[in-house]
């Protein structure tokens, strides 16, 4: 090996241990965030303010984190831009932890004893394909980002490690002892992968003629609606408003709407009962061609 393969070696091996201890440093963050949450009586306030104690020097020790993966990698690759992306998710949760100690610690508000739950941001977690050589590294990653997350079911944990597991590992997990048989009986897992990755709702050669951005969906959406109608027992209590639909993909009609529970992803115009029964929907796809002067109090009458 010549001395400029061990020096890259080298660097690649501290970027994976940089990486590891960022998300160790955000779990921890989570767990205290988790913590916040349950502060109803003096024991679990006393309990939450202890494990607050060293916030600030947490995040400290994630920004310098950052600041050794940056430099690193722009070491690495000349052309690479410094990213930043990640402290932002970090920071949002660090000034929500804030806030509650200082109000817990200035006794001037009575102490919350119920919140909505913070959903976690994004994480890059490492794949493991089946070679035992990157199972430390991954290991690691995945016990502190998703294993110790007190704040996840054991059926989140799962969906999350069937979706990092790659070739061998991920057809380890689909043998007879961790199997469903009615599952693995109805279709081979190579037939479903087969069908899975050439699946469509449409045909494609028909998109040039719309200016539909939601083209590929609109006869699905337009099948549930009639669905929802068809099974429907109309309310005389109805709600219009927004629904956010979760993707973090590449799509022209995806937003970003600061202060939702669900900030990246499709916005729907939504129609339901006072029980969450939905009638009917529209997805927003940004402006219109032709705008209308119509009042936004009158959208249900464009939804039905």
């Amino acid at each position: 090996m010549s001395r400029s393969q061990k020096i890259n070696t080298d660097v690649l091996m501290t970027i994976k241990l940089i990486e590891s201890r960022m998300q160790a440093y955000f779990s921890r963050l989570q767990s205290i965030y988790d913590a916040s949450n349950n502060i109803s009586t003096s024991q679990l306030k006393d309990k939450f303010l202890r494990s607050a104690y060293n916030v600030d020097q947490l995040r400290t020790d994630y920004l310098k984190s950052i600041d050794e993966l940056n430099l690193l990698k722009m070491q690495n690759d000349p052309e690479f831009s410094p990213d930043y992306n990640t402290f932002n998710a970090f920071e949002e949760i660090y000034c929500i932890v804030k806030s509650v100690v200082q109000q817990l610690q200035g006794q001037n508000t009575p102490i919350p004893t119920e919140k909505s739950r913070l959903n976690l941001p994004p994480i890059n977690l490492k794949t493991f394909d089946g070679n035992l050589k990157n199972w430390p590294s991954f290991f690691e990653c995945f016990n502190n980002a998703v294993h110790n997350n007190t704040n996840l079911s054991n059926s989140d944990k799962v969906f999350y490690l069937s979706g990092i597991l790659e070739d061998s590992a991920l057809t380890a997990i689909s043998d007879e002892d961790v199997g469903v048989d009615v599952v693995s009986k109805a279709m081979s897992r190579n037939r479903f992968r087969e069908i899975k990755r050439n699946l469509h709702l449409v045909n494609n050669n028909d998109f040039s003629n719309t200016t539909d951005k939601m083209f590929k969906l609109r006869k699905l959406s337009d099948i549930l609606m009639k669905k929802f109608n068809q099974w429907q027992v109309f309310h005389e209590n109805l709600s219009i408003d927004e629904s956010m639909v979760k993707y973090y993909g590449h799509h022209s009609a995806k937003l970003f709407i600061r202060g939702k529970p669900v900030r990246f992803g499709f916005k729907n115009w939504v129609v339901a009962s006072s029980s969450g029964y939905c009638y009917c929907f529209d997805i927003y796809c940004g402006k219109a061609a032709t705008p209308t002067t119509a009042p936004l109090s009158t959208i249900w009458k464009q939804i039905l």
